[in-house]
Parts: structure tokens; sequence; C-alpha cells
């Protein structure tokens, strides 16, 4: 899988980058959370295949999966990660497909281990040193859902162009947030 993403992204090194990060920060979550940490490691590195996509060429992938091209294009690499894992890569595994799928928008039925794709996209120390991926990281080991639920707080406060499934996701996980 490392290679495959080292050829899809050789064009991109601080991309690579970034993949290499979540994919580590992916493992972390995984581990302190017994989760499957082989399958987290596949989300980390592959959850932004598509981003250096041209836009024309993410928008074709878009309309052939049968996405909605209405939605914000600041999204879609997510959208066409998935096809392009799914049709190109032949990976069936549906966590590992709506995991990419859903790491940038969220989504309310997140399993764990979609929950650490999300949270690691932001807290990966490669290449991001934001001042809200270290609040997240430091709140990733106790709890995804109240991690998740501070992220969402966060977008929703920024007035983000939202996504559907990021307001039914925040309506889900809202009563997770705590108040500083």
């Amino acid at each position: 899988m490392l290679e495959i993403i080292k050829d899809k992204l050789r064009n991109n090194k601080l991309r690579l980058e970034h993949s290499l990060g979540v994919a580590e920060e992916c493992v972390r979550l995984a581990k302190h959370y017994n989760l499957d940490n082989k399958k987290a490691e596949t989300m980390g590195l592959l959850h932004d295949i598509a981003k250096g996509l041209p836009f024309d060429e993410q928008e074709r992938l878009m309309i052939e999966a049968g996405y909605d091209t209405s939605i914000s294009h600041k999204i879609w690499h997510a959208y066409v990660g998935e096809y392009i894992c799914r049709t190109e890569l032949k990976i069936t595994d549906e966590e590992i497909l709506n995991g990419i799928k859903y790491h940038t928008t969220c989504h309310p039925d997140l399993t764990p281990l979609m929950k650490v794709l999300m949270i690691a996209d932001m807290t990966e120390n490669r290449v991001r040193d934001e001042e809200m991926g270290h609040k997240l990281r430091e709140m990733s080991l106790n709890g995804l859902n109240e991690t998740i639920a501070y992220k969402l707080n966060w977008m929703i406060k920024r007035d983000f162009e939202l996504h559907p499934d990021t307001v039914r996701a925040y309506n889900k996980y809202k009563g997770y947030v705590k108040e500083e």
C-alpha cells in the first residue's frame, strides 16, 4: 500500500508527508483504542489519494461515480478518493472506503476507526502545526466522541460551508462538547 501511495503522490511531497503522518497518527490512536492497526494505517495512507488531482478530473470522477457535484469542490477529493480506492485499488472493506469518503465531512454513523481517521487528519504533526491540531491531539486519548464533537463544534462556530452530513453528525455528537 505504501508503494501505491508513494506513486500516486510522487509529485506532491507535502501531501505524501501529510498522508504518512496521518497513517502514523491513525496507528497511534488505533493502538490506544485497541482497534485494527493495519486498517487504520491503510485509511491514513489513502485518505488524500485524490487530493492532488486537477478539479476537472475530480469532477469527471464525481460524475462517473454518481456523486453530487453541487457539494463544495473542497471535499470532492474525499469522495473521489473513495471511488479510486474501490475501482482502481479494488478495496472492498466498507469501513476503509467510508472512512476515506467521510474524513472531511464527518457522518453521524462513523465507526471508531473512521473517527480515528477524521481526528488524525488534523492531528498529524509531520506537516500540520496548528493550534486546533494540538488541542485535538491532546483530547484524542480521552475519547473519540468528545474529540469529534469538539472538531464539529469548531467547524460550526467558524461558519464553514457545511455538508448535510456534517450537520447531521454535529446534531448527533453535540452532547459531547465540553464548554471551556
